[in-house]
C-alpha cells in the first residue's frame, strides 16, 4: 500500500514473505477447494496480523461450512505451510477432527530432537523421488507428539532430507 492510511483499520506495517517490513500492507486469507481452487471463504486482516492468529477462527469456519454442506470431515485435509502448525494448533486440528498436512518449524526441544535423531544415512535409504544425491529427496515416517496445556496429541511426521537444500547449504558454507 502506498499513501497515508492513519485512519485505516486494515493498512498496517507488518511481515509478509514477499514484501519488506517497512511497507504498509493488508493481508487476505483465502480458503479454496483442492479440485479447482474454488474460493469457499475469504477474509481481510490488518497488515500486521500473524498467520497463526488467523488459523483458529478459519478452521472453525471451515468446519462449520463443511458441516452445513454435509461434507464428510474424513474426506477433508487442511494443507498449510509451517506457519499452520505448532503445539496449540495440532490440538485444535485434533479437537476439530480435521486432518492436516503441514510443514513444521521445529521450535520445541522435543521436535528438534526428533528432527536430528535420524542420521542422513538412514534417510538416504528411503528415497521419495527418482533423483538421487544432490537432486534427491528422502524421508521416513515417525510418530510426533504435540503438548499443549499439559495434554498431548500424537500425529505422524514425515522427516525429509532435501538433497537440493543440503547442497545449497554446503555451497553457502564453502
Amino acid at each position: 500500500m502506498q499513501g497515508a492510511y492513519k485512519d485505516s483499520e486494515l493498512v498496517r506495517y507488518g511481515f509478509a514473505h514477499n514484501t519488506p517490513k517497512n511497507k504498509q500492507k493488508v493481508k487476505t486469507g483465502l480458503t479454496v477447494t483442492a479440485d479447482g481452487a474454488i474460493p469457499v471463504h475469504f477474509e481481510v486482516h490488518p497488515g500486521n496480523t500473524t498467520d497463526q492468529a488467523t488459523i483458529q477462527d478459519n478452521l472453525k469456519q471451515i468446519r462449520q461450512a463443511l458441516e452445513e454442506a454435509n461434507w464428510p470431515l474424513d474426506q477433508t485435509v487442511i494443507v498449510t505451510d509451517r506457519a499452520g502448525l505448532n503445539n496449540q494448533l495440532a490440538h485444535l486440528y485434533d479437537q476439530q477432527e480435521i486432518k492436516y498436512l503441514s510443514g513444521l518449524q521445529p521450535r520445541t526441544v522435543e521436535h528438534r530432537k526428533l528432527l536430528y535423531s535420524i542420521p542422513a544415512s538412514q534417510l538416504e535409504a528411503h528415497p521419495l523421488s527418482k533423483e538421487r544425491g544432490r537432486y534427491g529427496y528422502y524421508g521416513v515416517m515417525r510418530p510426533i507428539f504435540f503438548t499443549h496445556d499439559k495434554q498431548t496429541v500424537a500425529a505422524q511426521a514425515l522427516l525429509v532430507l532435501s538433497g537440493p537444500m543440503r547442497h545449497a547449504k554446503r555451497a553457502a558454507r564453502a
